[in-house]
């Protein structure tokens, strides 16, 4: 995929090539190259508040690190919302969590009310009726998108007066000139790196996907403290696509900041809760995991001195959690209030630095960027004295899919211990997160496979898992015993070279850089990211027209299988 937020144009398998295009050149409104807005993070305050920023005229760019909008309810699986304030939805607002083209896929007959969509008290979801939903509507409201792209620093001129942000993709570090900047980010935690404010993660919250659940079950189980479970007890929601689908949410209390050891302890924990589901409740005896959240919800604690921001710098702290629809009716009102008195920029501020997590540096960008034929309101970034965080290590290895983990389990039962990079907070790449359950192409009756499968279902068995979880779970777990690193969150976003070799590769997580030399780097990112940034020729896309297919990626279906059905598992929104 390239710069272009094509994510959302492809709603349907009816749609060309030509007529895609269009609808790309189209949403492309913004050829002056610059914004009045920039927002980072598109959970559900984001949206809002670019969608009322638009709606008073300004031109409105809006980022996100992961693949969809909606990561807030979308990706952190809280798939529940009590109907309390759902009596002040709009039509429109129903229609944005409940959409008409998703009544065929309900599979839970006792579901009533709101668009046949409520159980009890709590309105019930599909995350990719949500995340396709609010792509849609920011693009056909003139917003621009960017998904897969981390902004790293904002820029100020003479005056500290914000002019732009720096970004980060797998395409490499660009600029974006911009007149206001608003932060959404998850706890805010763009914000307290670039200012170097002190905080706390206290707590985090997760949220798996179980089947076979009994009716019966109560909402709330009790756990003793043996089981690290925050209030001893695990809530159950009931699940919108089949009578025994329940989501059961936990809270942990946490010990660091990092977010790769606080989404890998989610998932240590929840396997540990799938291992003990007979003996969590007789009526979860018969029930597996079948899927989890991409990610956790966080508790952040930690003051934030507005006086310390730039002119033209705004920041809004949404709920760590949605409890109910009043909570979004309110933040509607909220973003409105936030984005009401921003101004149009004239473009006439020249920026003078960069303040990014870690420092302070010079301010210099390049040409505007270009891509099919469409020119950008990007525009290269040169980096120049960048102060970032720098580690060596033996063996770096970008990726950690099928072909990354393979190769850390390899360089393991040789004694080494590589470090991993990886952009998703789950190992395995196309066979888990991509959905790809079986393998169609390669030495499937080898004798590496064949015990890789057994030691995979004897997890399965073992923890009470299914789909892609236990291969997911499988390749985390190994590499947690013998000690490896992990970073997840990761961008490949540079790297640079001695002579014809990588000398270092440049990250981007979660808003931080990180420069990590290695004596030697393997390149398993899938789309060759590192080998793209050393020089190496590459073609995108057949011969005649350049058409990609998404061809290692599948959604997972449910019962019964519905045909265009909206993907509730995908973690792309593209068809």
């Amino acid at each position: 995929m390239g710069l272009l937020s094509v994510g959302g144009v492809l709603i349907g398998p009816e749609f060309t090539y030509a007529e895609t295009l269009k609808e790309i050149s189209d949403s492309l409104h913004n050829t002056s190259g610059f914004y009045d807005l920039v927002i980072n993070g598109a959970g559900m305050a984001g949206f809002y508040a670019a969608i009322e920023a638009s709606k008073r005229g300004l031109k409105v760019l809006i980022l996100d690190k992961r693949t969809s909008p909606g990561f807030d309810i979308a990706g952190k699986r809280r798939l529940w919302l009590n109907t309390n304030g759902i009596r002040e939805w709009d039509d429109a607002m129903i229609d944005l969590f409940c959409p008409e083209g998703e009544r065929n896929e309900i599979g839970e007959p006792a579901l009533s009310g709101v668009a046949r969509s409520c159980y009890k008290n709590e309105l019930l979801l599909f995350a990719g009726s949500l995340k396709k939903g609010m792509l849609r509507s920011l693009l056909v409201n003139g917003i621009d998108v960017l998904l897969m792209t981390d902004i790293w620093g904002v820029v100020v001129d003479n005056q500290n007066q914000v002019c732009g942000v720096t970004i980060a993709s797998k395409h490499g570090l660009y600029f974006v000139s911009c007149g206001s900047f608003l932060d959404v980010s998850d706890g805010s935690l763009f914000t307290r790196g670039v200012l170097g404010l002190a905080y706390e993660i206290k707590e985090a919250g997760f949220v798996v996907e179980l089947e076979g659940v009994s009716p019966e079950c109560p909402n709330i189980l009790s756990v003793d403290t043996s089981w690290g479970i925050s209030d001893n007890c695990v809530k159950l929601h009931k699940g919108k696509k089949f009578p025994d689908q329940y989501l059961l949410e936990f809270r942990f209390r946490v010990s660091t900041n990092d977010l790769s050891c606080i989404e890998r302890q989610a998932r240590l924990l929840a396997a540990e809760i799938g291992k003990r589901l007979p003996e969590l409740s007789p009526f979860l005896s018969e029930s597996k995991i079948r899927y989890w959240a991409l990610e956790s919800s966080l508790s952040v604690v930690g003051d934030i001195d507005e006086t310390m921001f730039p002119k033209g710098y705004h920041m809004f702290t949404a709920p760590e959690i949605y409890t109910d629809c009043e909570d979004l009716s309110s933040l509607y009102v909220n973003m409105r209030k936030v984005t009401g008195m921003m101004p149009r920029y004239h473009n006439d501020r020249k920026g003078k630095f960069v303040i990014y997590v870690g420092g302070k540096t010079v301010f210099a960008c390049g040409d505007v960027v270009r891509e099919d034929g469409f020119k950008l309101p990007l525009y290269d970034y040169i980096p120049k004295r960048l102060s970032v965080t720098e580690e060596n290590v033996p063996l770096l290895i970008a990726g950690g899919g099928t072909a990354g983990t393979a190769a850390a389990l390899g360089a393991m039962r040789k004694g080494m211990t590589p470090l991993v990079v990886e952009y998703f907070n789950d190992l395995g790449g196309t066979k888990t997160v991509g959905g790809v359950s079986s393998y169609y192409f390669g030495f499937k009756d080898h004798k590496l496979i064949k015990e890789l499968e057994v030691q995979i279902k004897s997890v399965a068995d073992t923890y009470h898992l299914k789909t892609t979880i236990p291969r997911s779970f499988y390749f985390l777990k190994k590499l947690s015993e013998a000690g490896n690193s992990v970073i997840h969150g990761a961008i490949v976003c540079n790297v640079s070279m001695k002579g014809r070799s990588v000398d270092s590769v440049l990250l981007c997580e979660n808003g931080r850089l990180r420069r990590i030399f290695a004596r030697l780097v393997v390149d398993v990112t899938g789309d060759g990211d590192i080998a793209y940034f050393a020089g190496a020729k590459y073609k995108m896309g057949d011969s005649r027209m350049g058409i990609t297919q998404n061809y290692s990626h599948w959604d997972i279906p449910f019962r019964p299988k519905v045909k265009n059905y909206n993907r509730d598992y995908d973690i792309l929104i593209i068809h």
